[in-house]
């Protein structure tokens, strides 16, 4: 089932799919990497990393007898196990062409995944990325324009009117960065609300 939700004035996409687990597969896929490389002191040196990626398989089926398949790769989920009743979520912001599998709950053993990363991702639009610009430029020039004024202050007898910008330019950049990251923070909640009123 598909439906729009508001989020902000941000619409967003969200599908979502449950039933009855019917069949569950986990493999492992091992990898193993080298890296070589000259160092400072013209030595050759050589890093070997190796590691496991886990990718979860199931198949769900739901009351109407639709039937859907999602597979995970390193990613926490719930242990599934044929017979288990599962949830998965699905979310894309209305507009772009990611999608992003955010919730997934095992229903009979009341364990769940939510993927905090993907839900900030989805809610980091580009306005937010714009106005998170403007705010770390803001910051910069009252830091570098701050230093300025205490440097003239202390080392070239300006006077205390010369701290005055100071005054006014941090307060300026810190609440301009702290309204962006309450916004990031206020949509994000509001999101993971949406996902979670629809839990099985």
């Amino acid at each position: 089932m598909s439906e729009t939700i508001l989020v902000g004035n941000k619409k967003y996409t969200l599908t979502e799919f449950h039933g009855e687990v019917v069949d569950q597969q986990v493999s492992e896929t091992s990898y193993r990497s080298n890296t070589s490389y000259i160092n400072e002191h013209d030595q050759a040196v050589s890093r070997t990393s190796s590691g496991t990626h886990t990718t979860k398989e199931f198949f769900l089926v739901n009351q109407q007898g639709e039937e859907r398949a999602y597979s995970f790769t390193n990613a926490p989920v719930p242990s599934i196990r044929p017979g288990h009743i599962a949830q998965v979520m699905i979310v894309n912001r209305q507009g772009t062409k990611n999608s992003h599998y955010v919730f997934v709950r095992n229903a009979t053993l009341n364990a769940e995944y939510l993927d905090s990363g993907a839900i900030g991702k989805l809610c980091s639009t580009p306005e937010n990325i714009v106005l998170g610009l403007v705010a770390t430029a803001i910051i910069v020039f009252s830091g570098v324009f701050c230093f300025w004024r205490l440097f003239t202050f202390f080392f070239l007898d300006a006077g205390f009117s010369s701290l005055l910008p100071i005054i006014i330019a941090v307060p300026i950049g810190y609440f301009a960065f702290k309204f962006i990251g309450n916004g990031l923070a206020k949509h994000s909640q509001q999101l993971k609300d949406e996902i979670f009123s629809r839990r099985v």
